[in-house]
Order: structure tokens, then C-alpha cells, then sequence
């Protein structure tokens, strides 16, 4: 190894020594020093022009060149140093942009594996010509969704996730996550409003359980038009007297079975002897 070799391996090197080495003939010598971490901006600025592909791959692919350059890159002429910044973990997503529609499909390929690679670009990517590419991109799409998806879940699991933010969950829809949205105690009463007209009735009688929940969407529960909905109101301890006392009454005999059994625990035997229900009427 030569003393030039050393002093542009060397991490110690100063950005003196780097500038001075970064003009020698030999193109290895130029590699390194674009990739060295101490090399100074506008020495890196001009070695991204260099008419060696070598020179520019090694600066495409290192963790150490900055965002702007790696966006040069992206148009390089070279497929090898396009591919590069493909690969590149810390390429921004303009760069990435630049090589969607890259002639090359293993570029395009390239960009799917990128942790940078943004939802919009896989879509795109999802209806490639190329049939791995598309077919990269839609398992792509799949494990990013999952990904957000589950977020989402833990962020309405969450106790001390704001009204704001179970406010926009409960628009997801998803109904895993309204689910946990519905029973939240800092969750609106715009927002268990919008979820008691949800189209799943596992989000509805969820409501249920949540403590904060309105007197008038007790009641719009109890009168629910599926009946396991109006089965998990008569069952809940917290349920209205009121509620409890219509449901006493219901078209399903289970449901009018444990509204009385509930209205009975709770030590209200002068309503239900007022209200004529027996167990002869079920």
C-alpha cells in the first residue's frame, strides 16, 4: 500500500490532506477520498462530476455523501451508479422518485427494497411492466400497510393518545381500530357519535363499554338493529335503568332474559314488579 493510499484510508486524515489527494490521477485514490467521512462538501461537490464510473459509484453507494448529490446520481448515465443510489439506505425520496421510471428494471427493483421508498412510489411501482418488479412492490405495499395498520392499533390502544388524534382513528376503516377507538375514555363524544353509526356492529357495541359514553347514544344502542349489540347492553352492570327496562321487553327472549337478570342484581324490584315483568312474560 502506498503513503498516499494510507493517508486516504486513514479516518484521521485531515480535510487538508483530503483536498490535496482528492486532485491525484489515480482513480482509486479519488474513491476513497469521496467516501472518507472528513472530506469537505465542495470537494465532494466536485468529485461527483468525475469521468471515472468507479469514482461516482463508490460515492453513490457510501453512507457519507450527502442527500443533494445523491439526487445528482439518480441521473447519472451510468446504471451502475444509478443502482447505487437505489440501494442507497440514506437516498431521499427525490432521488428515489427519479429512478421510478428508470429504463433499467433492476433499478426499479432496487427502489422497492429501499427503506426510504414512500407508499406513492410503491403503488406505482405495483403496476410496473415487470412482473417481479410489480410483484415486489405489492408484497411491499402489504408489509407497509401492516406496518401502519398496526401503529395505528397500538395508537388507539394507547391511554394517553389524545381526543385529536382517536378523532381522525376513528375515520380508519379498519374496524380493529375503532374498535379499541369506541371504548376509549378520552375518545370525544363527537367522535363515539360518528362510530355509533359505524356499519360493523362489533364497533357499535363497543361503545358500551365505554365509560364516558352520552345518555342519548345509550339509548340509540338499546334500540340498535342487531341484536348481539342490544344482547351486550343488557348484560353490561353500567347499562341506563332506562335501557335496561326496554330491552326487558325485547322481541328476543335472551335479551329480555338479561335485562331482567340485570335490573334484578341491581336491587330494582319495585320497577320491574311495576312494569309487570315477570319471568312468565319472557
Amino acid at each position: 500500500m502506498t503513503r498516499k493510499e494510507r493517508k486516504a484510508k486513514d479516518p484521521n486524515s485531515s480535510a487538508e490532506e483530503l483536498i490535496e489527494l482528492s486532485k491525484d490521477k489515480k482513480w482509486y485514490i479519488r474513491a476513497l477520498v469521496a467516501i472518507h467521512p472528513n472530506t469537505p462538501y465542495d470537494i465532494l461537490n466536485n468529485l461527483r462530476k468525475d469521468k471515472i464510473e468507479i469514482v461516482r459509484h463508490w460515492m453513490a453507494k457510501s453512507l457519507n455523501t450527502p442527500p443533494d448529490i445523491l439526487i445528482f446520481f439518480s441521473k447519472d448515465k451510468s446504471l451502475l451508479v444509478r443502482g447505487a443510489v437505489g440501494k442507497n439506505p440514506n437516498s431521499p425520496i427525490e432521488a428515489l422518485t427519479n429512478l421510478v421510471d428508470d429504463e433499467v428494471w433492476e433499478i426499479r427493483l432496487f427502489i422497492i427494497k429501499n427503506p426510504n421508498v414512500s407508499i406513492g412510489l410503491l403503488t406505482k411501482l405495483s403496476n410496473d411492466e415487470n412482473d417481479d418488479v410489480r410483484k415486489y412492490a405489492i408484497e411491499a405495499l402489504k408489509r407497509r400497510e401492516k406496518v401502519i395498520m398496526m401503529d395505528k392499533l397500538k395508537s388507539a390502544k394507547d391511554p394517553n393518545t389524545s381526543a385529536d388524534t382517536l378523532e381522525e382513528l376513528s375515520k380508519e376503516e379498519n374496524w380493529h381500530i375503532k374498535f379499541y377507538v369506541a371504548c376509549h375514555p378520552n375518545a370525544s363524544a363527537k367522535t363515539l357519535g360518528r362510530l355509533i353509526n359505524d356499519k360493523n356492529w362489533r364497533v357499535r357495541g363497543q361503545l358500551i363499554n365505554n365509560p364516558n359514553i352520552p345518555l342519548y347514544l345509550w339509548n340509540r344502542l338499546s334500540n340498535d338493529e342487531f341484536w348481539l349489540v342490544r344482547e351486550r347492553l343488557a348484560k353490561n352492570p353500567n347499562t341506563p335503568i332506562g335501557c335496561l327496562i326496554e330491552r326487558s321487553k325485547d322481541e328476543v327472549w335472551a335479551i329480555r332474559e338479561y335485562a331482567i337478570d340485570n335490573l334484578t342484581k341491581r336491587g330494582y324490584y319495585d320497577i320491574i314488579k311495576e312494569q309487570g315483568i315477570t319471568d312468565e312474560n319472557m
